[in-house]
């Protein structure tokens, strides 16, 4: 039961690899208080474990029971070294798990390749009924460190490092991790069976067509438990993109109405002021006053372009409200190309954000700069404006800082929709408390054509 076979070295062995690759997932989850102090608890609870485990027989099925058992423990032991849900501790777990299961499966795979497994296939030991050592001479011992790190390498270059970006990866499919466990098991119960009977009939190509197998299994379950929830995240920012596009669409017919009909109204009130002064019924620094009132509402801007000149209005008019200062120098009649729905969008969600983050600075900051100009087969948009706090980045734009994400954080990605939508590019940053974005337009052939037209 507790004979020192190579399976019974092979148990901490397994947790070492086990650990280390749970790490590669998990070191960016939120640690509890005494980090270091619950990592030192844990280690010595799991190799604890993994020491005292009986050996009460060499074949697959009890293997297979044991590997789970350490597994287990390791889980638990996550929990108490992280404070997150027992659903983010299990998903960075199997995830771990599946990257060792497809390092132990390469190194199989490269030692039978290379015939150097001595007619044995496995890694849980040679004698007392298992299969052969995990190394048989330093050639073996160099292949399965290297063979290790790698792996470990790729898995967190190409999953782990989504966990910290990407938090619907890991919080939000309860099913799919479901899934991806009994894969991950079916094909430990699998290998853990085949190997036993390659004691006894071993075959070399057979060992290695079935390692190539396994490796596919694990590679397949980490794209389910990654890939698919991610698929999934851009799915409904699509469906809330296009939601709040139609929106926008509805609401920029009613702002052009509405400041049509504002424009009307100033301009005939112009008129019945000045028939008023003309008649003496009212004395002139009452006039004054008045239309100097009038003139924030007849502050259109033109700039040859009327879903421009909508949008930049009714911006305008919110910064006069909220005393910011607004700079706009656009020629509107560069963005011909574009639809009036699209240009709206563009300018509002840019003009929107920048308002938002003024409305919190004192008076002498409350400043927004726009300008959009072309140079040669070049339109530039250029937008700048400061801002308060830390701005987190996500995929080369801004992260929300609101509770409800819902429904928020979806400005900047429609700004960048429309850029891609004209084959434009987008770009922002942030120094020293100035957000500034910049958008590259290239004008095509047909467009010039258009203009000339």
């Amino acid at each position: 039961m507790y004979e020192l076979t190579s399976l019974f070295w092979y148990k901490p062995i397994f947790l070492t690899e086990l650990i280390i690759a749970e790490a590669l997932f998990a070191v960016r989850l939120k640690r509890r208080s005494f980090f270091f102090l619950r990592l030192f608890g844990s280690l010595l609870i799991n190799y604890s474990v993994a020491f005292a485990f009986p050996i009460v027989s060499y074949n697959a099925v009890w293997c297979s029971f044991m590997f789970i058992c350490l597994f287990v423990t390791s889980v638990v032991t996550l929990k108490l070294r992280y404070a997150e849900s027992w659903l983010n501790i299990l998903f960075c777990a199997i995830a771990g798990y599946t990257a060792q299961h497809i390092a132990y499966e390469t190194y199989d795979l490269i030692v039978a390749a290379a015939n150097l497994s001595n007619g044995a296939g496995g890694i849980y030991g040679s004698d007392v009924g298992c299969v052969y050592a995990p190394f048989t001479g330093p050639v073996t011992e160099i292949i399965y460190l290297f063979d290790f790190i790698i792996i470990y390498w790729l898995a967190y270059v190409c999953f782990g490092m989504r966990v910290q970006k990407n938090e619907g990866l890991r919080l939000k499919s309860p099913l799919l991790t479901v899934l991806v466990a009994l894969v991950v098991l079916i094909d430990i119960i699998l290998s853990a069976i085949i190997t036993y009977y390659a004691d006894v009939n071993y075959d070399r190509v057979y060992t290695i067509m079935l390692c190539v197998f396994n490796i596919l299994c694990c590679v397949l379950a980490l794209f389910i438990q990654f890939e698919l929830p991610l698929r999934k995240k851009l799915e409904n920012d699509v469906y809330v993109l296009n939601r709040l596009r139609a929106q926008e669409e509805r609401q920029y017919a009613v702002s052009r109405e509405n400041i049509e009909l504002i424009n009307q109204k100033v301009h005939d009130l112009k008129h019945q002021i000045r028939e008023i002064g003309s008649s003496g019924s009212v004395n002139s620094s009452t006039l004054k006053e008045m239309e100097e009132i009038i003139s924030i509402y007849d502050s259109t801007v033109k700039t040859g372009n009327k879903a421009v000149d909508v949008i930049l209005t009714e911006k305008s008019l919110l910064c006069n409200k909220a005393d910011i200062k607004l700079t706009c120098v656009v020629d509107g009649k560069q963005f011909s190309f574009m639809s009036e729905s699209d240009i709206y969008s563009l300018f509002g969600n840019i003009l929107d954000n920048a308002i938002e983050a003024a409305n919190c600075l004192e008076k002498d900051r409350r400043v927004i700069g726009v300008t959009a100009k072309r140079t040669h087969d070049f339109l530039t948009v250029n937008a700048h404006n400061y801002y308060d706090g830390n701005l987190v980045f996500a995929d080369g734009l801004p992260v929300t800082t609101k509770k409800d994400k819902l429904y928020h954080g979806f400005g900047m990605k429609s700004v960048r929709m429309i850029c891609e939508k004209y084959g434009g590019n987008l770009s922002v940053g942030c120094k020293d408390g100035i957000f500034t974005l910049k958008i590259l337009f290239v004008i095509s052939e047909s467009e010039q054509l258009k203009e000339k037209v």
